[in-house]
């Protein structure tokens, strides 16, 4: 499996400890950097290859929309900020998601869902090939990335479902819902 390159882009050092920590917890994910603005964020860019920029928005001197409206060819962005109000001025932008302070676990795994659907989808539209498709949940304190070919099926229990796949089953507190969504993208 081919690591996410991120960079986190905070100048709260409390929330990018935070967001270090939340990305340590999905093994896909490889942190290149931690960039405490925006003009520190574009030199590691420039120098650096990024797939994926956890970005704030509100940063002295310049801010996460500026910067994205800056570059020419930027990585894929999720926002990571205390602000809904930029909300919709940052999907104009065509960034992968938007989160709101403080990010849960399962919140980021749906995001990195999101990234590998703009993946794929920007991926078949240069090949207009299908590729292996795969999903992300969390179980036991644990990520796992699974080949939705690899699901035979999924069984719903309550609060929880059942992921039933050709080497093993995993349960989770993600909802039937929620697989209905991931799975019909």
């Amino acid at each position: 499996m081919q690591k996410i390159r991120c960079l986190l882009v905070d100048d709260e050092p409390l929330a990018l400890d935070a967001m270090a920590t939340l990305t340590g917890k999905i093994p896909e994910l490889e942190v290149i950097g931690r960039c405490k603005d925006a003009v520190e964020a574009l030199q590691v860019i420039h120098q650096k290859k990024i797939d994926l920029l956890f970005l704030d928005i509100q940063m002295p001197e310049l801010t996460g929309l500026e910067m994205l409206r800056s570059l020419t060819n930027p990585p894929k962005v999720i926002f990571t900020t205390a602000y809904r109000e930029y909300a919709v001025e940052a999907f104009e932008l065509d960034v992968v998601d938007y989160l709101v302070k403080p990010v849960s676990l399962e919140r980021l795994l749906k995001s990195i869902n999101r990234y590998h659907d703009r993946i794929r989808t920007n991926s078949n539209d240069k090949q207009g090939v299908e590729t292996d498709v795969s999903i992300t949940i969390y179980s036991d304190k644990k990520t796992h990335k699974i080949d939705t070919s690899e699901i035979l099926f999924i069984e719903g229990l309550k609060d929880y479902a059942l992921v039933h796949t050709k080497s093993n089953r995993i349960i989770t507190r993600q909802t039937m819902k929620n697989f209905e969504a991931l799975l019909s993208s």
